[in-house]
This record gives C-alpha cells, sequence and structure tokens, in this order.
C-alpha cells in the first residue's frame, strides 16, 4: 500500500492548502488536477488540463476553470463533451460522479450568467447528488459542491441560506479551511465584521502550515489587517 499511502497523504497535505509538499507526494498528474480544483486555483487548474485531451475528467476542469475565470463560452463547450459522456459509466460511484459534475458545472455558468433562478436549484441537485457516492480514499469527488452552492449563493446575497449550506458541508469535510474560509466571506459580504474576522482567524488557524502565496491566505491575512 505504499503508493496509495502516499497518494493519501499528498490529498492531506492539499486540504491544508500545502500544496507544494502535496505535490511531492502524488504520483500522476490527475492526483495533482484534483488537488487543484479542491483548493479552487482556477489559473493554476486551467493551465494543467488546458491540452489534456478530452476525457470527462479534463473537461469537466476545463470547464468549471474557464467559468470562474469568466470564459463561459469555454465552459459551456466543456459541458456539452460532459453531456455527450453521459452514460459511458455506469453504477455506483462512477454514473453520481458524472451527473454531480454536469450538474455543478451547468449550474456554475447559469449563476455567473446572472442566472441564479436556474443555477442555484442545479447546484442544490449536485449536492443532493454527491450525497450519493460512495465513500472512498481519497474520496472519489474531493471537493463538496457544497462551496460552490454556498459561493453562488453568497453572490446572490442568500447569506443565511450559504451559511447553512457550509454547516452542512463541514459534516462532510470536517474541519476544512476552504470551508471555513468561505464562511468569513459569507459574514464578510453580509456586514457581520466581527463573525467574518473569527472565521478567517479560524481558516488561518486551520490553514497555519498552507503554503503562503495561496489566494486564500493572502486574502485572510489582508481582511483582519484592515480590521486591525
Amino acid at each position: 500500500n505504499y503508493s496509495h499511502n502516499r497518494d493519501y497523504w499528498g490529498v492531506s497535505l492539499g486540504e491544508e492548502g500545502r500544496i507544494r509538499e502535496a505535490f511531492e507526494l502524488v504520483n500522476f498528474s490527475g492526483r495533482r488536477n484534483q488537488i487543484l480544483w479542491r483548493v479552487s486555483d482556477w489559473p493554476a487548474l486551467l493551465k494543467a488540463v488546458e491540452k489534456a485531451g478530452n476525457s470527462s475528467d479534463s473537461a469537466f476542469y476545463r470547464g468549471i476553470a474557464s467559468a470562474h475565470l469568466g470564459d463561459l463560452k469555454a465552459a459551456k463547450a466543456e459541458l456539452k463533451r460532459l453531456r455527450e459522456a453521459q452514460g459511458k459509466s455506469v453504477g455506483n460511484p462512477y454514473a453520481l460522479i458524472g451527473k454531480t459534475r454536469r450538474l455543478e458545472l451547468d449550474g456554475v455558468i447559469k449563476c455567473l450568467s446572472n442566472d441564479f433562478e436556474t443555477g442555484l436549484p442545479l447546484l442544490r441537485q449536485a449536492v443532493q447528488t454527491f450525497s450519493k457516492i460512495e465513500y472512498e480514499e481519497p474520496p472519489y469527488y474531493m471537493r463538496p459542491p457544497h462551496e460552490t452552492l454556498a459561493d453562488m449563493l453568497r453572490r446572490n446575497k442568500k447569506f443565511a441560506e450559504a451559511l447553512q449550506v457550509l454547516e452542512s458541508g463541514l459534516k462532510v469535510k470536517r474541519n476544512a479551511g476552504t470551508i471555513f474560509y468561505l464562511v468569513a466571506r459569507v459574514h464578510e459580504d453580509a456586514g457581520a465584521k466581527e463573525k467574518a474576522k473569527l472565521a478567517f482567524e479560524r481558516f488561518l488557524l486551520v490553514w497555519s502550515k498552507a503554503d503562503s502565496d495561496r489566494p486564500q491566505v493572502r486574502y485572510a491575512k489582508g481582511a483582519l489587517a484592515k480590521g486591525d
């Protein structure tokens, strides 16, 4: 199990924002792509899969990264590829992974097109479908769609529901730094300065060994400095 243990160790480090250390341990590019997706490093993820072929994995990563970087036309093209691959994998977990990916990418594209009325229900469905995926180590679906849903709810100023979704996400990824970061961003946008401060501090505690150049780390430190 040596290779598996190195792989899982790398994934664990990725959860802590320790990407450089994680990449020294994981044994294949696909896992590295998963880690970049896990920590929402959209520029690095897009660069990694830009010329990676047309597998469903690459299509999803290109699509989700393109959407977050503002290239919705490219994201829609990748969603089309995902839909064309529908049904080629059967059974749990692969069919459920495919369905979750399609719902999540479609929902993100709609929300970032300011069609929250259509996009948010798709993302809620993605969370429900994700909950049916079997458990595996490392997880089959490393980035819970709760984070995407909560972020889009934040953008739509549905702060109370966003916090509820993140609380639910913490039951899937206990003590996840990325979730505490989003909790802080929701409180910040809602004008709850003290709650945002506490959440940013909690995030930086959980990610205390993270790479210092992680965007979330820089943003959290900047937000706390402004508060001082």
